[in-house]
């Protein structure tokens, strides 16, 4: 709520400065001949092919009659104004003026459409009015899903398929009401990690630089970017699990406390992809145990044969006590000797050893979030090792919190007893919980911009497609 206001402050004190830009419009236009002229140009005009949202501009205009949206008496406060404003405004959320529609929408051309009555034709007025529609469905759009969602292109939200936000029938709303900006604003992720980052661009972008600072604009680049994929992972969830990539970490948050935890992630060879989806269920001793004929006869002649055997076909290999037991040539000679004393477990997942306790998510990539008997990997400071699924180290506290915070805190002690005897049993979570997985490569921490590095060199082509350029300026904030 704080920076909702902080938001508001920020784009009305903008507001006031512009206040006097518009006086109250008399005579414009006759109402009939305007939305005759909309109504036209919207089935065959070309101002069409000019669109980001033709399809959404076309139903916003058809529920209100065809009648101008923008175009009407007002003074500098007005909807018009506002929403000028906001485009003005763009850079402060990380966005590019580039993408609402500049060489048509200027204040000059409000000035003598609202102001110099039979100035502008109507024709004119009707294409003005459009293009306003269209920069700004395309403004909350981005603010709301990112310009560049891989799983909700434009087209997509054009269309209204799986929409749960509709820029159209919030604008809709939104033109009813005197706070405008307030209202666009708020199609953005209400997360606290996008919220601080926000803020600071707003700081970068707005106060410094009507101050006249020198902007970081390598900063201002790398908010922009982490901005974006916050606005892919945007669910609105005020309980979820976020595991992002560079910094190794997993937060589950709930509405009153956050749990963190380090994780393990894929190579740069076998990257961990990002995506939202939620677990549903745990699963105890998710490995199959090798029996000891199999393992002896079948097992440990084809990993001495081959040592990448083992890891390739998802086996493991462990002591009597459990603990896992790495398959170089000179470990795999001694196993020879004395196999009694060693077993295998073979997962079903992307690594080697799911542990004793795996969380469960629908994906396209079958991979896994799950304990792990390496434990040592979390005391590195990089922890990209695996072949793309995400070990959690605490696998059985994470569960435990799940199980508590799902009402099932009885089965806790039943999750302990089942991982403790290897005994295999799902655990259905009666409300899924949603699963980001995300790649932020900074976050504002304590106020201050903390940088996380680049592990799968994923910045450069997001910042190239973000600003239409070949020389990024993303380069490691690290010092």
């Amino acid at each position: 709520m704080k920076n909702a206001m902080r938001t508001s402050l920020l784009l009305l004190v903008c507001l006031l400065l512009l206040g006097s830009l518009g006086t109250k419009a008399k005579g414009l236009a006759g109402d009939s001949s305007l939305t005759m002229e909309i109504k036209h140009q919207l089935q065959t005009g070309t101002v069409m092919q000019k669109l980001y949202f033709p399809k959404s501009v076309v139903r916003l205009y058809a529920d209100n009659n065809f009648r101008a949206a923008w175009i009407k008496p007002q003074n500098g406060s007005g909807a018009a104004w506002q929403a000028m404003l906001m485009i003005d405004c763009v850079l402060q959320f990380g966005l590019s003026h580039a993408d609402y529609h500049p060489d048509e929408l200027t204040y000059t051309q409000m000035h003598d459409i609202l102001d110099t009555p039979g100035k502008v034709s109507i024709p004119l007025q009707a294409r003005f009015d459009i293009l306003l529609t269209d920069a700004i469905l395309n403004l909350m759009n981005n603010l709301h899903y990112g310009k560049l969602n891989p799983e909700f292109p434009a087209s997509r939200i054009d269309s209204l398929k799986d929409m749960n936000f509709q820029a159209g029938a919030a604008l809709s709303a939104g033109l009813k009401q005197k706070d405008l900006l307030s209202v666009i604003a708020a199609a953005q992720p209400t997360d606290k990690l996008y919220q601080a980052m926000q803020w600071r661009m707003h700081m970068l972008e707005g106060q410094l630089q009507g101050d006249c600072y020198e902007i970081p604009e390598a900063e201002v680049r790398k908010l922009a970017i982490n901005m974006e994929r916050l606005r892919w992972a945007n669910t609105g969830d005020s309980v979820y699990i976020q595991i992002n990539i560079p910094s190794f970490t997993l937060i589950y948050r709930t509405p009153d406390s956050i749990y963190r935890f380090k994780v393990v992630v894929g190579k740069p060879q076998t990257p961990t992809p990002t995506l939202v989806s939620a677990i549903t269920y745990m699963t105890t001793a998710p490995e199959w145990k090798v029996p000891a004929k199999i393992f002896f006869n079948e097992l440990l002649p084809k990993a001495r044969k081959d040592t990448a055997y083992l890891e390739n076909n998802h086996f493991a290999i462990y002591d009597r006590s459990g603990n896992f037991i790495r398959s170089t040539p000179e470990n795999l000679a001694l196993i020879s000797r004395t196999p009694a004393n060693y077993f295998a477990r073979q997962s079903a997942g992307c690594d080697n050893a799911l542990g004793l306790l795996v969380f469960r998510f629908a994906n396209p990539y079958a991979i896994y979030l799950h304990d792990t008997p390496e434990k040592e990997l979390f005391n590195r400071k990089d922890r990209a090792y695996s072949h793309g699924c995400i070990r959690v180290e605490q696998a059985e506290r994470l569960g435990s919190l799940l199980l508590r915070n799902d009402g099932a805190g009885a089965r806790i002690d039943l999750l302990h007893q089942d991982m403790s005897t290897y005994i295999r049993k799902d655990f259905v979570l009666k409300k899924p919980v949603t699963l980001k997985i995300t790649y932020l490569t900074c976050m504002m921490i304590n106020g201050e911009l903390q940088d996380f590095g680049d592990p799968y060199q994923l910045d450069h082509s997001l910042e190239m497609a973000m600003y239409g350029i070949d020389q990024p300026l993303t380069t490691s904030l690290k010092k």
